[in-house]
């Protein structure tokens, strides 16, 4: 009789405790292998886009660079032409090698400054072009007129 009742208990004692079951479907408590490859897909995706935007900015800057200097140059350029006071006419170049950048290059032409059929000899037309980047050369320039200093 004990053994009867030991049975019956224990029977209506399982029906109200839960079993830990394998889920599937919405209430599931860990992730499925397709659902973990998908998010280190989005994850590579999301990766190399945020590579490629961070190489541009770094092109884009360092092409920054290179025109801020450029710009600099030329204004260094201007103002030795203005030193050299009324210079002669012809063309000139070089480079910024004695700065530390030889790669950078300059081209100066000096002609008589020309308004139609009007030439003026106490007057220069200054063309300075400062050229940089290899083989993509890239440059910037100014066109500025020089007055004889003689006729102040």
């Amino acid at each position: 009789m004990y053994h009867d009742s030991f049975f019956r208990v224990r029977d209506k004692a399982r029906m109200f405790v839960s079993r830990p079951t394998p889920r599937r479907g919405r209430g599931s408590r860990a992730f499925t292998l397709m659902e973990v490859f998908f998010a280190l897909v989005i994850l590579a995706g999301s990766l190399f886009v945020f590579m490629r935007i961070n190489n541009e900015n770094l092109r884009r800057v360092r092409e920054a660079r290179e025109m801020h200097r450029a710009g600099l140059f030329l204004q260094m350029k201007l103002a030795d032409l203005e030193a050299e006071g009324f210079p002669d006419e012809g063309a000139r170049n070089g480079d910024f090698a004695n700065e530390g950048y030889p790669d950078i290059t300059w081209e100066i032409t000096v002609s008589p400054a020309n308004f139609g059929e009007i030439t003026f000899k106490d007057l220069r037309e200054a063309h300075v072009n400062v050229m940089w980047g290899g083989e993509h050369k890239q440059s910037t320039s100014v066109t500025t007129l020089l007055l004889n200093k003689k006729l102040l």
